[in-house]
């Protein structure tokens, strides 16, 4: 079963061997260039993708930790409502509103 997976690959890269070499004989030194030009360009774009999705890891990482203070910081304090119709009047009233 090794021998025919072997034999097999090798058939495959053989036959995309020579049907690469039949395309580019026949392309034009222009469209060579331009392919040529692309696959660099696709290339030179592997690095800086991996560049950015690490330094997106890492700001994801800094970003938890500002939400987890954050929501720390929120619970320690609680907002009152202290709108001055809800205010006691009186001093009877603050020990009642207190409570």
């Amino acid at each position: 079963m090794s021998s025919f997976r072997r034999l097999f690959a090798i058939s495959a890269l053989t036959g995309a061997g020579v049907l690469a070499f039949t395309v580019i004989i026949r392309l034009s030194p222009d469209a060579l260039a331009l392919a040529v030009g692309v696959l660099f360009g696709i290339l030179a774009g592997i690095p800086i993708t991996i560049l950015a999705l690490v330094s997106n890891r890492r700001t994801t990482t800094e970003d938890n930790y500002w939400r987890q203070r954050a929501l720390i910081a929120e619970q320690r304090f609680q907002v009152l409502d202290v709108s001055h119709d809800r205010l006691p009047s009186s001093p009877h009233q603050i020990e009642h509103w207190t409570n």
